[in-house]
């Protein structure tokens, strides 16, 4: 069996891998190939140019930009536009996944899992009184495909330069903001109105696991496979759960039981 805590610091490593990747791309954006000119030559550049105005640019902007050390590859190359755009789309998919996660442990009561409660945000529905919609998992996972449609943009336009020359930054720049324009609003609505407001319905997923076969395989190695597999034909047959019928058979106590699992 898996805890809540175990998924949700699943989720956790996941979200600082993502938030790694991004600050490492990022830092790539920092050289700027001004002044390289036509081909990245440097041709007709006055000297000092790229130190005076790339200087300035990092004060106006308080960004560490600095001078691209190979002009050339800085205009015809459009890869670390390209490697960030791609580090959101990682971070897309985590959201993305973590989203429906959410929703379907939310799913319920009565014809899904119901294993987390999730705040409501609205009013559900106009024929359901009470329902629960999971509207901000789901608003999130739309951000998350535009991110990653965004990201299939930047990848095409990255690769669409001829010679020397990418001239199809303004257009991989356009979808890269707005990217991080949507993730950057939305994540902490999402984790204000969602994520912090989760509760586990402890009832059912102690009723759901004590009805798991799960327990047949954590119970192998004490009672034997043979005894394991008949204990859960007899579990799906009487509706009783397998907890109780290994204490009902005196293979194992209440407390060995609830040791096994916890």
């Amino acid at each position: 069996p898996i805890t809540l805590g175990d998924e949700f610091a699943s989720y956790a490593v996941a979200i600082d891998k993502c938030t790694k990747l991004i600050q490492y791309t990022a830092a790539e954006l920092y050289p700027v190939a001004l002044g390289g000119t036509a081909v990245g030559s440097g041709a007709n550049t006055p000297d000092g140019y790229r130190d005076i105005v790339i200087s300035d640019l990092a004060d106006i902007s308080s960004l560490p930009l600095v001078k691209e050390p190979d002009m050339r590859h800085g205009l015809q190359s459009r890869f670390a536009a390209a490697a960030f755009s791609g580090a959101l789309r990682g971070l897309a998919s985590e959201l993305g996944k973590i989203s429906n996660d959410i929703r379907l442990m939310a799913s319920g009561p009565m014809a899904g899992l119901s294993e987390i409660g999730i705040p409501a945000v609205h009013a559900g529905s106009s024929i359901m009184p009470g329902k629960v919609n999971p509207s901000l998992a789901e608003c999130m996972n739309m951000i998350c495909y535009n991110v990653m449609g965004n990201d299939a943009s930047v990848s095409m336009a990255a690769g669409a330069g001829q010679f020397e020359l990418n001239v199809m930054l303004p257009g991989m720049l356009k979808c890269i903001l707005e990217s991080t324009d949507m993730l950057y609003r939305f994540i902490p609505i999402f984790r204000a109105n969602l994520i912090d407001g989760l509760t586990a319905n402890e009832g059912r997923l102690q009723s759901d696991i004590q009805r798991s076969p799960v327990i047949v395989t954590l119970l192998a190695p004490r009672i034997g496979y043979q005894r394991s597999a008949q204990l859960y034909k007899e579990s799906l047959a009487t509706g009783k759960t397998i907890r109780d019928l290994v204490i009902d058979m005196n293979l194992m106590t209440a407390d060995e039981v609830d040791d096994l699992l916890s």
